[in-house]
């Protein structure tokens, strides 16, 4: 072998070494990012289950505080018409109110501020006693059928005051209950809602979670397709090398065989020379020594 082939083997077989420990790392690091990449897989499909129990147990709670937003605003809607009906009662009342006063002349004022329809209802039916048992004139009898028209006016307006004061109050009573319970569905709503916050911070960690384990796991798939190129470049390569080595090691093989030939020519050449000069001087000569005088040297040669 001479000295440039020995070089050019030297080269490529360091070559070779290097890449062979190239592949080997990045074997390694390919097994490895593997191996992290199922464990991310395996961590992803366990927070996916748990996120699929955490849906479960959010929905009715969404569920629930839904129906308390739409019991409250049916309350409240209820709350705003009965406070309707109380302006429209309390409108009621005042204008029965100035009717009373219009009805009652200033004499009867002192009066008024004890009268009610009992009192009204009392005096009608005394007035209807003094018609039907007493001696009256025409005029007497006119002016008390007028007196019992003027209280019966008066019984009407303060019958309908006292049925709209008794409603009026009935209606508070409704709104104090209508507050009451709406305490009560926000007390109820604010507890489900504190628990709905907690069960959603951490349904969106783990959400954000799996999120970030994706992101990286498409990383590591990115690193992998660089590795996995890297790796069939490093590997056509080191196919090259060794065809390279290959190569130089049958042109080595051939040459040596070739100068073993020549020297085994020239070794023959020596032999079959003595040969003949024994067969000619009438020696003995051996078998192969017959052959190499007779010029048979092929199988010698090969």
């Amino acid at each position: 072998m001479s000295e440039l082939e020995s070089t050019n083997v030297d080269e490529i077989t360091t070559k070779i070494k290097d890449l062979l420990d190239s592949r080997k790392n990045l074997v390694t690091q390919l097994k490895s990012l593997n191996k992290k990449r199922l464990d991310m897989r395996d961590e992803i499909n366990t927070i996916t289950s748990q996120l699929g129990e955490d849906q479960a147990v959010l929905e009715p709670l969404y569920g629930e505080v839904g129906t308390y937003r739409k019991e409250r605003q049916g309350l409240l809607n209820e709350k705003k018409q009965i406070w309707t009906q109380i302006n429209d009662t309390n409108d009621g009342i005042k204008q029965n109110d100035s009717l009373s006063k219009d009805q009652n002349s200033k004499p009867d004022r002192k009066f008024n501020k004890k009268e009610n329809s009992k009192n009204i209802s009392k005096r009608i039916k005394e007035i209807e006693w003094k018609l039907q048992t007493a001696q009256l004139t025409r005029q007497e009898e006119k002016q008390l059928i007028d007196s019992i028209k003027t209280l019966q006016k008066k019984y009407n307006v303060w019958k309908k005051s006292a049925t709209a004061r008794k409603e009026l109050s009935t209606l508070f009573k409704k709104i104090k209950t209508i507050g009451t319970n709406i305490d009560t569905i926000d007390k109820s709503r604010e507890n489900i809602k504190t628990s709905l916050d907690e069960k959603k911070s951490v349904f969106d960690t783990k959400f954000k979670q799996r999120e970030q384990l994706f992101n990286e796991m498409n990383g590591f798939n990115d690193d992998i397709r660089e590795l996995e190129t890297t790796l069939k470049a490093n590997s056509k390569e080191l196919q090259l090398l060794k065809t390279q080595r290959t190569e130089i090691f049958k042109s080595i093989k051939s040459v040596s065989k070739s100068e073993i030939l020549k020297k085994k020519k020239v070794i023959l050449e020596k032999e079959k020379s003595k040969a003949k000069e024994k067969l000619e001087s009438g020696q003995s000569l051996s078998f192969d020594e017959l052959r190499l005088a007779y010029d048979d040297d092929d199988e010698y040669l090969s």
